[in-house]
């Protein structure tokens, strides 16, 4: 629900694909299944509109909306956009839980921090965490701030440590998935999955 700024289209290879998308479904200019892509993954993708804004979702429209992806699918994932705005509002009013994505860095610590608060706040329910881009020197955890000490913090199960790697970004600007690759962090991507899907890694 990035609105304006979608960027998953590209991620997943399927920027050239993109007829309907989230605003459209909603306004029903087009039926669900018709703003659905299919990724090579397994995964559909419901595409962010690029022309709108976050305002162009209602409240009362992604719940429904969400409750119609539940029946077809195992997990529906929002991808919220950066901030506390009216795109973080319409990610959470119809969410089951929350995973809160962070680097382990002060700043994004503390905006993370308050992101659990606002959560808590509204009543948004099993909220965890995922360290990204995280660094390891000589063994010892080299980022700004320690692992241990982002869980003290946050206070949150943590979900999985994705690992600082180049490769992301190549693969991306390229249309490939990290996990379709021999990545590091392919391979912490797929163990956050495997977790969220109740295995034990």
């Amino acid at each position: 629900v990035d609105i304006g700024l979608r960027s998953q289209d590209v991620f997943f290879g399927l920027e050239n694909q993109i007829v309907y998308d989230i605003v459209d479904v909603l306004e029903e200019v087009c039926e669900l299944k018709q703003a659905l892509l299919r990724a090579p993954c397994g995964v559909s993708l419901l595409p962010a509109s690029q022309l709108s804004d976050a305002s162009a979702l209602s409240f009362a429209g992604m719940d429904a909306l969400v409750g119609q992806l539940r029946r077809q699918f195992d997990f529906v994932l929002i991808d919220a956009p950066a901030g506390i705005g009216r795109g973080y509002q319409n990610a959470v009013c119809a969410a089951d839980a929350a995973i809160l994505v962070t680097v382990p860095e002060t700043v994004s610590l503390r905006d993370a921090e308050r992101v659990k608060g606002l959560l808590e706040r509204e009543g948004v329910p099993n909220p965890s965490f995922v360290l990204n881009r995280a660094t390891w020197r000589n063994g010892q955890k080299g980022a700004p701030v320690s692992f241990a000490r982002c869980e003290e913090v946050l206070e949150l199960p943590l979900l999985g440590v994705v690992p600082e790697d180049p490769r992301v970004g190549a693969l991306a600007a390229a249309g490939k998935l990290a996990i379709s690759e021999e990545t590091r962090a392919g391979a912490a991507f797929l163990r956050i999955a495997r977790r969220l899907a109740g295995e034990s890694r």
